[in-house]
């Protein structure tokens, strides 16, 4: 139970600085129009780089940063850790499922399947360096195409 909240304490302090950084735009006066405009701009670059960024299921930077930690770790060579890390991995894409599946089932098969198959990989009785360096690989480039990039 404890893993999961190591997922929802990040999420939330980003939500909560999306909100903020809303509603900071949105109590602007009427004379601030050259600042405002200045803003509205980089505010609408960043919506776009991050439109492009999104994949049809959504937001999966949460889950998509846990893969990365996890590749990093592999690189390293420390597969026990590495198993232990994954965990949170599938406990957080476990608890988005509700809310991911339904906007792209297609797209949630395919990453599921790679997820599964680096949780595979690294749970094997012996697991091989190479064979865990190889799934969690095909898994970030999974996160890559799904995300457009």
């Amino acid at each position: 139970m404890f893993k999961q909240h190591s997922i929802a304490h990040p999420v939330a302090a980003v939500s909560a600085a999306v909100l903020l950084a809303l509603a900071a735009g949105c109590s602007k006066s009427a004379d601030q129009n050259s600042a405002s405009a200045a803003s509205a701009a980089t505010a609408q670059t960043a919506t776009s780089m991050q439109g492009k960024a999104a994949s049809k299921l959504g937001d999966l930077s949460a889950i998509h940063s846990i893969a990365t930690d996890v590749a990093t770790i592999v690189d390293k060579g420390d597969l026990p850790a590495a198993k232990a890390r994954i965990k949170d991995l599938e406990v957080a894409w476990d608890s988005a499922e509700a809310g991911l599946k339904p906007r792209a089932a297609d797209d949630w098969h395919v990453l599921d399947k790679a997820i599964d198959k680096s949780l595979a990989a690294l749970r094997a009785d012996t697991p091989s360096q190479a064979d865990c360096k190889a799934a969690i690989g095909s898994l970030l480039k999974t996160f890559d195409t799904l995300e457009g990039k």
